[in-house]
């Protein structure tokens, strides 16, 4: 099992079918803030939902379209990040995260992404990362902002989310950068 040590008490782990109950009940746990900006996150999902969102990233992960992650704190899973799409031949990626209420605000995730950075560029040698966020979700526009992304730019009503259209925005970082 592919784990990986941020600091004395945070760390990331490859996500595991054995993820699917105490990710729920993060879910479960953070239902009123996730469901804002998480088409995915329902009050009607079910720990089997779950365990079948992890089933389809461990295929990705096998296609190497995806590399999905756990965060720990102190051993307890607190969050999930991956890289999505992807994309060998062009050599880039998105990240993508969340992270229990109750830890945010203490810089955890801003160090996480730090980490997957370093996975993207010098493990799978990509060349750029690209995280979105609705433009409102100013908790998850603040990581990017923090880490010193590029602000690529806003694409207009993109997504399409409770018969609402949503801004969201585009930050990039390069292995150059």
């Amino acid at each position: 099992m592919f784990q990986t040590k941020i600091n004395d008490h945070l760390s990331l782990r490859r996500l595991t079918i054995q993820d699917a109950q105490p990710l729920f009940g993060l879910v479960q746990r953070n239902i009123s803030i996730l469901q804002d900006y998480m088409p995915w996150a329902t009050p009607n999902m079910t720990v089997e939902d779950e365990a079948n969102w992890i089933q389809n990233m461990l295929k990705k992960s096998i296609d190497g379209t995806v590399y999905a992650f756990v965060l720990l704190f102190d051993d307890q899973v607190i969050g999930a990040l991956d890289l999505h799409h992807i994309d060998p031949i062009n050599q880039h990626a998105e990240i993508g995260y969340w992270l229990d209420q109750s830890h945010q605000g203490q810089g955890l995730m801003t160090k996480a992404v730090q980490k997957l950075e370093e996975i993207a560029f010098y493990e799978l040698d990509l060349q750029r990362i690209e995280i979105q966020a609705v433009t409102q979700n100013t908790a998850s526009r603040g990581i990017p902002e923090r880490l010193n992304y590029h602000l690529d730019g806003v694409l207009r009503q993109y997504l399409n989310y409770n018969d609402q259209f949503w801004d969201v925005v585009v930050y990039s970082h390069l292995k150059t950068d």
